[in-house]
């Protein structure tokens, strides 16, 4: 029969599929399109698309997807049934410029355990770091923006006033009597 294993790149149009069909139905029909394409190409029963390649055909919504699309295609030869032995050709295609990811290990490998504890202690570290500061670290921090904000207060009832400019003739006055009855209040 075949080799065990082909891949091969290829850019597949997809415009001339989806306009046949109403704009509700276009990123389906491009889906379609493209298990064609790979099953007359490769001459394979089975096509299976990846998760970066459908989500690159569906980002624009199911009304626009792209014109063309850039695939790597690996063909293998696979038992799809162990009781009959038969063996089947299927094919693998995802987007070309998508990120390589590792194969997980067999039944009998502990790989797949070991993913597991370390997205566990990932979890665990996340968390820590959203959990909040200590109480007196927390206190320390409310005393600090309290001082601050006294000292802007205490900015502005000193010498920042007079810098400011008043619009009316009216708040002209009242800083003249303010500052009339500062003086007063301090004799007392």
């Amino acid at each position: 029969m075949a080799a065990d294993k082909l891949e091969r790149e290829y850019v597949i149009p997809l415009r001339k599929g989806f306009l046949k069909v109403p704009r509700y139905k276009r990123s389906k029909k491009s889906i379609s399109v493209i298990e064609e394409f790979l099953k007359k190409h490769m001459k394979a029963d089975v096509v299976k698309l990846g998760k970066y390649l459908n989500e690159y055909v569906w980002k624009d919504g199911i009304k626009n997807p792209p014109s063309k699309v850039e695939v790597r295609a690996v063909r293998e030869l696979k038992k799809l049934r162990e009781k009959h032995k038969e063996e089947v050709l299927v094919v693998t295609a995802e987007l070309k410029s998508a990120p390589v990811e590792d194969k997980k290990s067999d039944k009998k490998g502990n790989n797949k355990s070991d993913d597991k504890k370390e997205a566990k202690s990932d979890k665990k570290a996340t968390k820590e770091a959203a959990k909040p500061e200590d109480k007196s670290q927390s206190d320390e921090k409310d005393s600090k923006s309290n001082k601050e904000s006294t000292k802007k207060t205490e900015k502005t009832d000193g010498k920042d006033q007079s810098a400011e400019k008043p619009a009316d003739k009216d708040s002209k006055t009242q800083s003249k009597t303010e500052k009339a009855a500062k003086p007063a209040e301090k004799k007392k």
